[in-house]
């Protein structure tokens, strides 16, 4: 994962890459269980049984679980300085002595639709429209 500005705009976490190229990661493989950029995804799962493998789109730079750093982070610990864990992680590590009693935040979903995902990839063949750009536009920010 590569340092990024998280969802407030002011908290440094980390940010998913793609295990292939380094690039910011789009999207996970739910049976290979890793990261990937667009191309790197649709060049690897082109053919054979990987292309019958399912997918998690999210967000360009969503921002990943400081303990695994393999997950979208979904929530902020409070009282761990902020930082940001999938909701398994967070379970584990928070279900024991004194953190049992530390207060969570939800996080805005990174986590696309496979719809919309789908919109994004029609608009990016047929105009050269990058995702972001995209979800300004679904946002009513662009």
């Amino acid at each position: 994962p590569q340092v990024a500005v998280g969802p407030d705009g002011v908290t440094k976490c980390l940010a998913l890459v793609c295990g292939q190229c380094k690039g910011p990661a789009l999207r996970r493989c739910d049976d290979c269980a890793d990261m990937y950029c667009l191309s790197c995804f649709r060049r690897l799962h082109a053919r054979g049984r990987r292309k019958e493998h399912t997918w998690t789109a999210f967000q360009p730079g969503a921002p990943a679980c400081v303990e695994c750093e393999g997950q979208v982070a979904t929530l902020s610990c409070l009282d761990c300085d902020n930082d940001l864990f999938c909701s398994a992680c967070f379970q584990k590590l928070h279900k024991k002595g004194h953190r049992r009693d530390h207060t969570s935040e939800p996080l805005p979903s990174y986590v696309l639709k496979h719809g919309l995902w789908q919109v994004i990839d029609v608009l990016r063949r047929r105009d050269g429209t990058e995702p972001d750009a995209v979800l300004r536009r679904r946002n009513g920010t662009e």
